[in-house]
């Protein structure tokens, strides 16, 4: 029996070694062209100048725990479709509470399925106001809520919360 094969010799050894190199570089630039063109990097509009005013930010959120109003949610979303969001507000007496809350829906991955809407004051009792309305979401995932409540129209206090909804 004779052996045909070819010996393994430099020169096969530098075309395996420039082909493996030229797959993982071809590989790595499908890859970095896709991630460019797939999103464009910014989570938020002129983060700069919202970074230059960080300190501004902490003022306000200790403004905002000595004002003695309080928002938790109450029924928090948890399917896509057919599900309400509820708010609960606890506030102070002397201040008079929103006729609704201005509520937007931010998709921290896809960008154009954000939107807002306003929760109508469905309940009170005893100092506790109850915001409560259907809320469709466009996909399932991760979505981030941003509740305001506003009083004689100044802020008052800023809800922020990430939920996961199903299908």
């Amino acid at each position: 029996m004779e052996d045909t094969s070819k010996p393994f010799t430099g020169k096969t050894a530098l075309l395996w070694l420039t082909g493996f190199f030229l797959i993982v570089f071809a590989v790595n630039g499908v890859m970095a062209w896709l991630a460019l063109d797939s999103w464009n990097g910014l989570s938020t509009e002129d983060p700069y100048r919202k970074g230059l005013a960080y300190n501004e930010q902490i003022e306000q959120d200790q403004k905002q725990k000595l004002s003695g109003w309080k928002l938790h949610f109450s029924s928090p979303l948890e399917a896509q479709k057919g599900d309400s969001l509820g708010i609960s507000l606890v506030h102070p007496e002397n201040t008079a509470a929103p006729g609704g809350l201005q509520v937007s829906f931010r998709r921290p991955v896809v960008e154009g399925y954000d939107f807002e809407l306003t929760l109508p004051l469905t309940g009170k009792k005893d100092g506790l106001y109850v915001y409560e309305a259907p809320v469709d979401l466009p996909l399932p995932g991760e979505w981030e809520i941003t509740a305001v409540a506003k009083s004689d129209a100044q802020t008052k206090y800023i809800l922020r919360d990430r939920i996961v909804v199903s299908k």
